[in-house]
């Protein structure tokens, strides 16, 4: 199958059983804003979070329940997929996949159960620690949740995330060292990223900020909802333009994708109004285009991306997709 330069190839995770198809493989026109249904992957048990090996053509996801695992796919250029393995994740309900290119482990966050993994590529068990403690809110802090890993760019330490306990374990290279960053009290990590002038914004769930660190030190914390907001709000996803210029963070309640502007600090400065639920995010790889996944209103929300200030309009396009939880490039 051939591709045009205009055509990108998105993967969407939902929120359903193995007897659905879980994995939906989509056409995206980047001139028009528009995406078309090519097909997917049925048979995993709540596929909630993917990513995709570019260099190997291998997708992997999660399958988030008890006893949880993860399940690796070779792409063909038709889109075809040939499962390759479905292991262990190491843990209940993981919910997020890293990968290291360098070392090729791939990063298992088991929310349930407060374990953190690795996996080599053929999907064999390489390390794992488990996490104990009581977090500041009784509810949903009562023990660690892992929620994501990330590499630094240059992959010399692994940071993880633990919602449950309000900190980032950044792991040496090797894994023999670690320090713990504590974050303020019920703020709960869910995501991070590093941005272009090297330091690391990780979106607070449970606070509904942005939290930046430079070497372990807070920096800056940020609201990601406006000030007449009352209502009850918990912050997902976060990503940053290609320039680094602008990073947008999605609230669930507030249904809304903040926008940041860049610039030695963050500064609040507009909001993209969503559907309900607006749990995952994406912005389109020539940066003209947002696509987001809302899982309670079940679609996908196309719109139009202002590069020059930033900007986000109101949706261009309306996509039915049963419980959309996962938008990821191929």
């Amino acid at each position: 199958m051939c591709y045009d330069d205009c055509m990108a190839i998105l993967a969407v995770g939902s929120r359903v059983s193995k007897n659905e198809v879980g994995i939906s493989f989509y056409f995206f026109n980047e001139q028009i804003g528009s995406l078309v249904h090519l097909g997917g992957i049925s048979g995993i048990e709540q596929p909630t979070f993917q990513l995709f090996d570019r260099r190997e053509r291998v997708l992997y996801s999660v399958s988030e329940t008890i006893n949880g695992s993860v399940s690796a796919y070779i792409i063909d250029d038709e889109l075809h997929a040939e499962h390759l393995f479905s292991v262990p994740g190491g843990g209940d309900f993981p919910c997020h996949l890293s990968l290291c290119p360098f070392d090729e482990l791939v990063g298992v966050s088991n929310y349930g159960s407060g374990d953190f993994t690795l996996l080599t590529r053929q999907g064999k068990l390489f390390f794992k620690e488990h996490f104990e403690g009581v977090g500041f809110d009784p509810i949903r802090q009562e023990g660690s949740h892992i929620h994501s890993s990330l590499w630094s760019p240059d992959c010399s330490h692994l940071y993880v995330a633990d919602l449950g306990l309000d900190r980032i374990v950044r792991y040496s290279y090797d894994l023999h060292n670690k320090t713990v960053i504590k974050l303020p009290e019920g703020t709960g990590p869910r995501h991070m990223a590093f941005g272009k002038d090297g330091l690391l914004y990780v979106v607070a769930e449970l606070s509904s900020e942005v939290l930046v660190y430079r070497d372990g030190e807070l920096q800056q914390r940020i609201s990601t909802l406006p000030p007449i907001f009352s209502g009850s709000n918990t912050a997902s996803d976060l990503h940053f333009s290609k320039d680094g210029s602008y990073l947008y963070c999605s609230n669930r309640g507030h249904d809304s994708v903040a926008i940041f502007r860049v610039n030695h600090s963050l500064r609040r400065f507009e909001y993209c109004i969503t559907d309900k639920e607006p749990r995952s995010f994406i912005l389109s790889p020539d940066g003209l285009w947002m696509l987001v996944a809302n899982a309670s209103s079940n679609t996908i929300t196309i719109h139009r991306r202002n590069q020059v200030n930033g900007s986000v309009g109101e949706k261009t396009h309306r996509l039915a997709v049963r419980e959309p939880v996962c938008l990821t490039w191929m």
